[in-house]
């Protein structure tokens, strides 16, 4: 089980922009909190758990570990749900200052976790979104969300210091075309153009296990993130932009797909 939190519209960013388009990706199931942390483990899942390849994704023993205990749990076929525990109360913080190596340790348990379980999901006839079952009852009391600041400035300026300092391990795991479009985008990167470059960087890791192509991801995820400031300006509810987003990972599947090829 899966918590389902509503939260601010600039919280999550992790989860929105990488852990759950990826884990949607591959399974075809949209949990929208893969992790979320708070999770309920059926007895055979703590069995799964406690035989998995921990060892192969040195990514978990840290801020990676939510990740892998929930492909692992995808992967062995487990019954997975949500259980809605309405606002998520915690420190927010803004993405572009504080979030770095989270989002550094979460990416690489990820794209590892994507390689250990190949075998469960790229075989797997994925055509459509499906919804994992929801648990209401009983019902958590109810409040606001904690506001999340950010700083579109300092995210942008993160941006063009990654483009930069990472313009090596970009230029040998991006598209020449891909390359164009990320160096010419000032005003950030759209969904499309988002999903593109993580399927390539994915590859990219997987072959080379570099970090630094992590750190790189790191920076351009903030150039996704300028544009999703600009593009959610007005609106109180964002669900259908995040959804928007797992469904352009999900129209590239092939592309994950083909990563793993010859591995």
């Amino acid at each position: 089980v899966t918590p389902l939190y509503k939260r601010h519209k600039f919280d999550a960013t992790i989860t929105n922009f990488v852990a759950r388009p990826l884990t949607s990706m591959a399974y075809g199931i949209d949990i929208k909190q893969p992790i979320g942390g708070d999770f309920g483990l059926s007895r055979g899942l703590v069995n799964a758990l406690a035989k998995a390849p921990w060892d192969l994704n040195p990514w978990s023993h840290f801020f990676g570990v939510d990740v892998f205990i929930t492909h692992t749990a995808l992967a062995k076929g487990s019954t997975v749900c949500e259980a809605f525990l309405k606002a998520k109360i915690h420190e927010p913080k803004d993405p572009a200052k504080e979030l770095k190596g989270m989002f550094i340790e979460v990416t690489g348990s990820l794209f590892t976790s994507l390689k250990i379980y190949e075998d469960s999901w790229v075989s797997k006839e994925v055509n459509e979104l499906t919804e994992p079952p929801l648990i209401k009852e009983p019902e958590p009391p109810d409040m606001p969300p904690w506001e999340v600041k950010v700083s579109k400035g300092r995210a942008l300026k993160v941006f063009k210091e990654g483009l930069l300092k990472f313009k090596e391990v970009l230029s040998k795991s991006l598209t020449n075309d891909l390359l164009r479009t990320v160096y010419t985008s000032k005003e950030g990167l759209d969904s499309d153009v988002w999903a593109e470059v993580c399927a390539y960087m994915f590859r990219y890791f997987i072959r080379t296990e570099d970090v630094n192509s992590l750190k790189a991801l790191y920076h351009l995820w903030q150039g996704r993130l300028i544009k999703y400031y600009d593009e959610v300006s007005e609106l109180e509810d964002v669900s259908e932009v995040l959804l928007r987003e797992v469904k352009e990972f999900l129209n590239i599947r092939d592309l994950f797909k083909e990563s793993m090829m010859g591995m």
